[in-house]
């Protein structure tokens, strides 16, 4: 349906025209308005000129004044001293010298020369002229004293109101100008010299100079003694109401021309006296305006308002005077417009150039929006009444539904067919859109003109009655003066169902990684468990007589399957860290022990290689730390491993430091490994810490190895919120730096008794330690810890240096310069030496005066020093909790212990390692089995493997815990998790030792658990067995029973005759631990028929013995809750 009527062709062209004329009027307006702004900114300046040039006037009249003020006042200043020595003058001292008339006279060398000229007559004796002589010797010093002081040489002169004595302060070339004057010449020269200050024989004028102090300035004239143009300043001294002197003071034409020179204005400054005649001017040759001045002067404008600062404008000058103190001038400032368009012009040039360069640019954007934007948008514009109709074809063909509905009536003014497919009477679709319009408006978003689009979902059912999901967009928009909904949406079935399929395929990838985890148990399990065997009895049969032919290739095979354990132990930590299943233990550790027994392990090797193995602690670092040993101690054995490895000469040097603590408490544990080896490109260290990737692809070749240790490095130093670094130099070798935020415990070793000055000894010797290292590494290490201990170490070249030392003697290190012909003489003097070496043992050893211990032991090294001193050895310090009875000896007989596996090569390992040992092992092949052997036995503890079919071995722990069984209970299992861990403590097992097992793993966790206190007291009499299962075992032995007879028939379709003979097995063992004797028989029966071969009616005999058990069990149920 249409929406609007066709708009005539008329409309387009009163458009047209509209639209030229307001942008053609516009245009016009904008320009006057530029031009405007353009006359009144220039306007603006020249009136800010104007202001800025009576500032200057200001400025310039003030210094100007300020200098006369300055001039007068010295003037009078000088002239009230005159007048004070005049009245103490009259010393007859200097008259001789004055028979001719004339005196060059100078005080003192310090002071002006002056020249005394007097008419000397028979009228007129020396001697009348003696008061002068000496009024103007004392004057020298005044004259002096002021020009010091202005910092300005002095050129002036006084003489007497009658003409007959002048006194010239001036320099040389004015002496010799006036030394050839005779005296009868005195009088014409003062007549010259003399200014005119008015008439001095006046009584009344005399006494307003006397009152006033005036002081008379004269225009600029030749100095009549030098010739140079002056300012002369000039002042009457009086002797009473008399004057008896006139002085007269010189000033340089440039004191007030400096002033008015400075101005950077181009206006005139002027000095005028009273008749219009110019005294001074600051213009130059290079004038702006050269008439200015005449036309200034001529026009008598500067005496117009010479009572105000105003400026006076005349024929385009503009003038401005005032009086210039009491001197008689006028000071005036003159400018035109000649001088304002000379400071001005580029600034009116510049504004004028912006306003042509605006308009230009105005006009030309006009002419382009004219031909550019209108003509065209005229032209659209025309277009768009064409094609509305086309419009709405388009909207009718478009494949998602569209529709403007009116907010305020529902009224559907304009849908398309899509939108008629998803719509029916019982629920019009448009009615639907306005309702869910309302029940989650769209808010308009700040400063928008129009409201978000609101996206929805809405299932519907269409013309078709089947159901859609539709993605609906609506909003709110304004036509015809009126508030419609244009919505718009489309079909989302496909989609909804593609989400339907990814929210499946999300649950089957859970599904996947639960079973990845489940594999990497099952594999841990599975791989660990034969390598147990066969490492087990490779470390047996290296116990029995061998050729050494065999004995060298049982260590290659030996080394080759540890090799392949370390290779399994690898990926299978790097698959839990990937699965998130690595977790970390939080126990105490002995950080220094475990460092120094992965060094021991890779002692031989590096001697082998030819490597020097250095170990450096700092002596502040603490010795115990809350983490995991395993993980720190993985992390040491793959650096050292790599060091070791990928270094064919020089060293490798392992150091432990400590860092700063942080805001947590957990100080910084830095561990570094250095090698001298190849070394790194830069190119191949982003590489380095990648999952299986070496340095370089001989590395593999060359080396071997998995490509895994580093990797495993980086992702347990993350695991514990560590870094771990890299520094690398081809040819230089390669730096590992590991820093582990970790919670010490304790502090450092320490060594009991001893501090600095601690000695018995007079002469202090005893607290000296002789020292033998050829070693600089070993060196720093050993004098760091012998100081953080209080003894001082004295560095020695050979054994001999320390002959008469009580104190003992400490060589340390494998290079040795000396002979032990010397060690041995000073054995023999009874002194105590320690030889520390590094294939020495880690606690000391005494063979008589000689102590032998390990390079690598820092707490062997401390017993060492308190066992050659005599002193009490302390207990070893532990860091890890440990039973309370583990330090109790063991007993002499041998220990009995119950071995439960159901694999049977390993159960026969487990008891010929037991055996060779020298403990008492009883094996058992199930739960069932080892529930008989221990009704029927005692023993001291019971190792269990966990994974067994039936009756697993959590469930054997509870069954010997419910019957009050308080001897220890081991788990032996290929995989432990830190789950595994928390259900073992629950259940009752004590510990557990991981597969595959070594000789010394197994006799330290015998050891451990296996003390005197516990021997025989755990077992629990027969007397005291007779007790009720628990309601909790009580449902664990129903489900492990009902599970093993599931099993059987699973077993029987299968014809797996060993399966169905282990389960009867673990259900005989059971009940028969619960004293249920029917359950026991009808098991030995049913298994005594299955012994060679299944009965043929073998599932009719397993539904009796399922009924049977459930009896059993339902008795058993009845007296748990009696």
């Amino acid at each position: 349906m249409p929406v609007t009527k066709n708009r005539k062709p008329c409309e387009i062209k009163l458009l047209r025209r509209y639209q030229r004329s307001l942008l053609l009027g516009g245009g016009a307006l904008l320009s006057l308005a530029l031009i405007l702004c353009a006359c009144l900114a220039v306007w603006t300046d020249i009136q800010d000129y104007i202001a800025e040039s009576r500032a200057v006037y200001t400025a310039n009249k003030a210094l100007v004044t300020q200098e006369i003020e300055k001039k007068q006042s010295a003037m009078r200043r000088g002239i009230i001293y005159s007048e004070l020595v005049w009245r103490a003058a009259g010393s007859q001292r200097r008259v001789d010298d004055f028979r001719t008339g004339q005196l060059l006279m100078q005080a003192d060398p310090y002071v002006v020369s002056q020249l005394l000229l007097g008419d000397v007559s028979p009228r007129h004796p020396p001697q009348t002229f003696a008061r002068f002589i000496e009024f103007s010797e004392t004057q020298a010093y005044a004259v002096t004293a002021s020009a010091r002081e202005r910092g300005e040489s002095f050129a002036g002169y006084f003489f007497d109101p009658a003409h007959t004595f002048v006194s010239i302060a001036s320099p040389p070339p004015a002496h010799a100008l006036l030394s050839n004057i005779p005296s009868s010449d005195v009088r014409r020269l003062i007549d010259r010299l003399a200014p005119d200050i008015g008439d001095l024989n006046d009584p009344v004028y005399l006494a307003s100079l006397r009152e006033s102090r005036r002081v008379f300035w004269q225009p600029p004239m030749p100095d009549p003694l030098t010739g140079e143009t002056v300012l002369q300043v000039a002042a009457p001294g009086f002797d009473g109401e008399r004057p008896f002197a006139v002085f007269v003071s010189s000033i340089s034409f440039d004191v007030l021309y400096k002033w008015l020179h400075k101005s950077s204005y181009s206006g005139n400054f002027m000095i005028v006296d009273r008749n219009g005649d110019l005294i001074l001017s600051s213009w130059s040759q290079d004038a702006v305006d050269p008439a200015l001045t005449t036309k200034v002067l001529d026009s008598g404008v500067w005496q117009e308002r010479l009572d105000s600062s105003d400026y006076v404008y005349r024929d385009g000058t503009f003038t401005i005077s005032e009086p210039l103190a009491d001197t008689g001038w006028v000071f005036a400032y003159a400018f035109s417009w000649r001088t304002i368009l000379a400071a001005r012009g580029n600034f009116v040039m510049a504004y004028a150039v912006a306003t042509l360069l605006l308009l230009g640019l105005l006009w030309t954007l006009i002419y382009v929006y004219l031909k550019k934007v209108l003509s065209p948008l005229l032209l659209r514009s025309q277009r768009v009444f064409d094609s509305e109709k086309l419009n709405r074809t388009i909207i009718a063909t478009a494949p998602n539904g569209l529709c403007l509905i009116s907010e305020r009536s529902g009224k559907v003014l304009l849908q398309n067919a899509a939108m008629t497919l998803y719509d029916n009477d019982e629920a019009p679709l448009s009615e639907r859109l306005r309702n869910l319009w309302r029940e989650n408006a769209a808010q308009p978003l700040p400063g928008a003109t129009v409201a978000a689009p609101a996206m929805h979902e809405l299932t519907v059912t269409g013309a078709d009655n089947e159901r859609h999901h539709l993605l609906i967009s609506i909003v709110r928009t304004r036509y015809l003066s009126e508030d419609f909904l244009l919505c718009s949406f489309s079909d989302i079935s496909e989609r909804k169902q593609l989400e339907r399929s990814l929210c499946e395929a999300r649950v089957a990838a859970e599904a996947a990684n639960q079973a990845k985890s489940a594999f990497l148990a099952t594999m841990s399990h599975e791989i660990r468990t034969p390598l147990n065997g066969i490492l087990g009895n490779l470390e047996l049969l290296a116990h029995t007589p061998l050729t050494e032919l065999q004995q060298d290739r049982l260590q290659t095979v030996t080394r080759s399957s540890h090799t392949l354990l370390d290779i399994i132990n690898d990926v299978l930590d790097f698959s839990k860290i990937e699965s998130e299943q690595m977790h970390l233990e939080h126990i105490h550790f002995d950080l220094i022990d475990l460092v120094e027994q992965a060094l021991v392990i890779f002692v031989p090797i590096a001697a082998d290689k030819g490597l020097n193995l250095y170990y450096r602690v700092a002596p502040q670092l603490p010795r115990c730390y809350l983490g995991d040993p395993t993980r720190v101690r993985q992390i040491v054995v793959n650096l050292l491993s790599n060091a070791i490895k990928f270094t064919a000469r020089g060293k490798v040097s392992v150091t432990l430091d400590i860092g700063p603590a942080g805001e947590d408490g957990k100080t910084v544990l830095i561990l570094r490994v250095a090698d001298t080896g190849p070394g790194i490109a830069a190119a191949r260290r982003r590489q380095l810490f990648r999952q299986f990737e070496q340095g370089d692809a001989s590395v593999a070749r060359q080396y071997g190895g998995t490509g895994l240790g580093l990797a495993l490095c980086r992702r347990l130093t993350q695991l514990m919120d560590g870094v771990i670094e890299m520094e690398s130099e081809l040819g230089q070798g390669t730096v590992f730096t590991v820093r582990l935020p970790l919670q010490s415990v304790g502090s450092a070793l320490a060594l009991p008794g001893a501090s600095v000055g601690s000695t018995d000894d007079t002469d202090g010797s005893a607290r000296e330690i002789g020292v033998l290292c050829a070693s600089s590494e070993w060196r720093t290490q050993l004098f760091a810890q012998l100081q953080a201990w209080g003894l001082k170490g004295r560095l020695l070249q050979g054994p001999e240096e320390w002959c008469g030392n009580r104190g003992p003697l400490l060589l340390f290190g494998a290079h040795r310069s000396w002979s032990t012909a010397d060690e041995d003489a000073l054995m023999e003097d009874g002194l105590q030496i320690i030889d520390g070496r590094e294939d020495g043992p880690r606690m000391p050893v005494r063979q008589g005066n000689r102590i032998l211990v390990s390079c690598y032991s820092l707490e062997g090294l401390q017993r060492a020093l308190l066992l050659a001193g005599g002193a009490d050895l302390p207990r070893p310090a532990l860091c890890t909790h440990v039973h309370g009875d583990a330090q109790v000896a063991l007993r002499t007989d041998a220990a009995r212990v119950l071995v439960v596996e159901d694999h049977p090569v390993n159960r026969e390992l487990i008891g010929d390692q037991l055996d060779l040992l020298g403990y008492d092992a009883c094996l058992a092949a199930n739960a069932g089995e080892a529930l008989q052997l221990y009704a029927a036995d005692q023993y001291d503890i019971v190792l269990t493997d966990l994974s067994m079919q039936g009756v697993d071995g959590y469930m054997l722990a509870r069954m010997l815990r419910e019957q009050g069984a308080r001897l220890p209970i081991v788990a032996v299992t290929a995989h432990a998790s830190p789950q595994d861990h928390q259900r073992c403590l629950a259940a009752g097992i004590d510990d557990v030792l991981l597969k595959p097992m070594s000789l010394r793993e197994i006799d330290r966790i015998m050891r451990r658990h296996l003390t005197a206190s516990r021997l025989r007291s755990s077992q629990v009499p027969p007397e005291q067995r007779e007790r009720g299962l628990s309601a909790r075992l009580l449902q664990a032995l129903h489900v492990s029973s009902d599970d093993a007879l599931a099993q059987m028939r699973v077993a029987c379709a299968q014809q797996r005759h060993d399966t169905v003979l282990e389960q009867l097995h673990a259900i005989k063992g059971a009940f028969a631990m619960q004293k249920q004797a029917p359950v026991v028989s009808a098991c030995s029966e049913l298994e005594h028929d299955c012994a060679s071969g299944l009965p043929v009616d073998f599932f009719s005999r397993l539904d009796q013995l399922q009924t049977l058990v459930h009896q059993v069990l339902k008795r058993m149920a009845q007296k748990v809750a009696a």
